[in-house]
Order: structure tokens, then sequence, then C-alpha cells
């Protein structure tokens, strides 16, 4: 009996349903049922925060999911949270990306491109450092690969994987690796180009939607034009402190953060400890290394934008 206990435990723990709580979250659940007639709520956690999932309840076109977080139990709406994949990423990684198996099974680098340059993957895209493909059966995931095996460019796929658990509001997730990090796996991240404004404003109405009314709101009378999304986004890293800021834009800089900061949502607070963390170049945050997840969450693609002093060590 103990041993069938013991086995049972480490089944639950093993199939443990978790999530993570995304920008929707309003940072309460309810303590009953959606209809129950007690409204009581707690607030508890904030978007980023991982919760296991306990239950799940459908009924006239809604769906909301009982959660734990950190020993609080409650209800908050599916759209609220990103379901975590069925195993944890060093136990099934494999398994939940069966494309994955015959890359994971040879160190050999050259077999590796090869793999990536058959019929089974689609190229993206290309750049100085890496290659990015998408599994012809898989388009909702890409494996980046480097041209050649260097550490400089390692380096980039490492600080993708890392950011990615660090700030997964702003960063496409990751699942899976290298032992040398010469490839990774990262959820598909649809860029966002010059050409895309119309994606663009979906994106700031998503993930910061309370800073864009602010900057409306504040500008009516100044020269803004309210359909360019590009511009709404160029005053919002506005408020950030540039890496080598040109003299006299410290006044600019401080009117912005007066403006934003009283309003700032969730993924607008994880850019802005990004950005000092990874001492971001606030200019490099623009057309080209942007885009946006399945959901339409604004996401940075590109790290490159990253200061390679950073020191993991210290994290």
């Amino acid at each position: 009996m103990k041993l069938l206990l013991e086995n049972w435990r480490k089944y639950l723990a093993e199939n443990k349903k978790t999530g993570t709580l995304n920008s929707d979250y309003p940072g309460y659940v309810e303590v009953y049922s959606p209809y129950s007639k007690d409204q009581k709520i707690a607030r508890v956690g904030s978007p980023g925060d991982r919760v296991e999932i306990l239950g799940s309840w459908s009924d006239k076109g809604m769906r909301w999911l009982e959660i734990d977080i950190n020993g609080t139990k409650g209800w908050i709406d599916a759209t609220e949270l990103t379901v975590d994949q069925a195993k944890p990423i060093a136990e099934g990684e494999g398994e939940y990306f069966p494309w994955l198996k015959e890359i994971q099974a040879t160190d050999d680098f050259d077999e590796i491109q090869a793999i990536l340059e058959s019929g089974r993957f689609k190229k993206l895209n290309t750049g100085g450092f890496r290659a990015v493909y998408q599994p012809v059966d898989d388009p909702d995931h890409v494996i980046k690969m480097i041209h050649e095996p260097d550490d400089y460019k390692m380096q980039m796929n490492e600080d993708d994987f890392n950011t990615s658990k660090r700030y997964p509001l702003i960063f496409p997730r990751a699942y899976a690796h290298a032992d040398d990090f010469s490839w990774v796996v990262m959820e598909k991240a649809t860029p966002i180009t010059a050409m895309d404004m119309d994606d663009l404003e979906k994106v700031l109405d998503k993930s910061f939607p309370t800073e864009k009314e602010a900057i409306l709101t504040s500008r009516r009378e100044a020269n803004i034009n309210p359909a360019d999304p590009f511009h709404i986004l160029k005053m919002i890293m506005s408020s950030f402190r540039g890496v080598d800021e040109p003299l006299g834009q410290d006044e600019k800089v401080s009117a912005a953060q007066d403006l934003l900061a009283p309003v700032a949502g969730p993924a607008y607070q994880e850019l802005s400890k990004a950005m000092q963390e990874f001492n971001i170049d606030k200019y490099e945050i623009g057309r080209g290394n942007i885009g946006y997840d399945n959901e339409g969450n604004f996401k940075i693609i590109d790290s490159s934008i990253f200061d390679w002093d950073f020191d993991w060590s210290k994290v």
C-alpha cells in the first residue's frame, strides 16, 4: 500500500497541469465558483506567475479554470492563463516535439544543419548569426540554429532561453535547447515590419492599452497622429532612459515617465525591468526586432540588442 501511494503521488506530480498568468490576469481570483452568490475575491499573484490548474468549467461559451496560486485556490477566466505543456521541458520535450527527436539524437553540427535544410522544415529567416526554421507539421514553434559553432552565436541562443524564463510576458517562450546552445526551440513570434500598422495597433491594444490611452489623451492637442501605432510605440519607448542618452533629453524622459508610470500595466513593467537589467538600447526596440505571439502579445524577438556583458551568474 505504501509503495502504491508513493507511485500515485509521483504520478500526480509528474502529470500536474500548470500554466502562466498572462497580461489579462486582473490580480485576483474568485474564491467560489463564478455562478456563486458569494462574490468573494482573493487578491493574489501577478502576470508571469506559474500556477497549478486544478480543474475547469465551461458554460454558455465561457470557460473558467480553478487554479492554485501559492496555496490560494480560486477561479479565473481561461483567457487569463497560458497553459504550459503537458510535461516539464527536461522530461518530455522529445514527446511533445516529435520532429526534435532526430536532432536530439546527434551531436554532429553538419548533420543537424542538413536535417533543418531538408523538406521537413521551412526556413523563415536568416541573419548574420542564426537561421530560423519552422517544422512543416508544427506552425506554432521554431528552432533557431547558429550558422557555425561559435561562443558568441551560442550565447545568443542561451540569452533567448534565459530571458524567456525570466520575462515571459515580453519574450517568446523557450522550450528546449542543445547542450551547447547551438540550437534552441521557441514559440513562433511573428515579426512586425513597417507595413504592419494594423498588427502593431492590435498588439498595443493587447499589451499596452492603458499606456496607449494615456498618450493619446495627453497629446490630443499636440502634433501626434493617433492612427500611427509606430508613433505610439516610440512614445512608450521614450519613457525609458537610453544607454547613451543625448544631452537635453532628461526632461523629456521624466515627463514621459510621469505620464506612463501611474498607468503602467504588467507588460510595460516587465519591459522596464528587462531594459534596465540587460542594458537594452531603447532606440533598438522597433521595426524588425519586435513581434507578437499567437495570442497577439508584444514580444521582443531579437536578442542581439542585449548588452553582451550581462552576467547571468548574478541573477
